[in-house]
């Protein structure tokens, strides 16, 4: 082989080579976040309890208090549980400076999707409750006993390679 043709395979082997690493970070960093999700199993809890306790036992036996990204979410679990009997549930919803509005999910978590009651949340209470029909968030005493809704669930990552 001549030193020219040895040239031209290392050249097309570097090209190639740097072509698949690209293809592969694009695979990585961009699908991977678009392609990853959580899949939620709600339990609904048949007991009233403060948020701290509905929190602690929701860690405990589940993974957390429920969440959900989208009103279509938050319409499927709650239209799974029978709330004619009560008005309210705790959910992971947590204001960590009672003087600011910073409402976090409970895991501290930022979260993109709001359903507040009109003209909250009021900074005078830290924890989140979730209305029985209307699926509304409204700002409560932590204190306070309600029945509790946890979730379980994994974060389960996939990615699509396409062979060209």
């Amino acid at each position: 082989m001549t030193n020219s043709l040895i040239w031209l395979v290392f050249v097309s082997f570097l090209l190639l080579s740097g072509i698949m690493l690209i293809l592969l970070l694009y695979i990585f960093f961009c699908l991977s976040s678009s392609s990853s999700r959580l899949h939620r199993q709600y339990h609904f809890v048949n007991e009233e309890k403060t948020w701290l306790e509905a929190r602690s036992y929701c860690q405990a036996r589940y993974t957390d208090l429920a969440t959900a990204d989208n009103k279509e979410e938050i319409k499927n679990l709650v239209s799974k549980i029978d709330l004619s009997s009560m008005n309210y549930l705790w959910i992971g919803l947590k204001n960590g400076d009672q003087n600011q509005s910073n409402w976090s999910l409970g895991n501290n978590s930022l979260f993109q999707y709001r359903n507040w009651s009109s003209g909250e949340p009021v900074q005078q209470y830290a924890c989140g409750i979730i209305s029985d029909n209307s699926y509304i968030w409204f700002p409560h005493h932590c204190d306070h006993k309600h029945f509790v809704l946890c979730y379980s669930g994994e974060f389960y990552f996939y990615f699509m390679i396409i062979l060209l």
